[in-house]
């Protein structure tokens, strides 16, 4: 099951677009993953609403606890926050039943975490958000200062300070 490709943000401006990215699914060896939730196979899609998947929201949840956030929504139309992922923290919390949908990860979902231990949640002004997985630290750092020059760009555009 691939993964759509993000739609640049919905106004004129380009402002994080090129530093969004979509990365193929990769195989998954099951033999040792934790208990996992019932249809192992895919990653659930989120349903209409905020996010595309559901370890959108789940990642978007550790992006909440103190990261920091590039650009302003309220200014610039969208902010990036990177994330470097505890796959198996999110497993754990998804087995107590502590996350948002009170569900365990599937064993792709899982995988697919664990094989992209970085991300970058990308939230717009009109409350959607879109994650971008990484599996390498290098693309990650390159899409972090890519996603800096254009709030850095944005700003001296404006005439202010960043």
């Amino acid at each position: 099951m691939g993964r759509p490709q993000p739609m640049p943000p919905s106004d004129s401006r380009p402002f994080f677009y090129g530093t969004r990215k979509s990365t193929p699914e990769p195989k998954y060896d099951y033999r040792n993953a934790p208990e996992m939730s019932a249809d192992p196979d895919i990653i659930r899609p989120y349903g209409p609403g905020k996010f595309s998947h559901i370890i959108d929201s789940y990642v978007y949840e550790e992006s909440l606890e103190g990261g920091e956030t590039i650009g302003d929504v309220s200014e610039m139309g969208e902010a990036a926050t990177p994330v470097e992922i505890d796959a198996e923290g999110i497993a754990g919390r998804g087995l107590r039943g502590e996350l948002p949908d009170r569900k365990p990860l599937t064993k792709a979902e899982y995988f697919y975490l664990r094989q992209h231990p970085y991300a970058i949640v990308y939230e717009d002004n009109e409350g959607f958000v879109s994650v971008s997985y990484f599996t390498s630290k290098s693309e990650y750092d390159a899409a972090i200062r890519h996603a800096e020059k254009a709030q850095s760009d944005f700003y001296q555009e404006q005439g202010g300070e960043n």
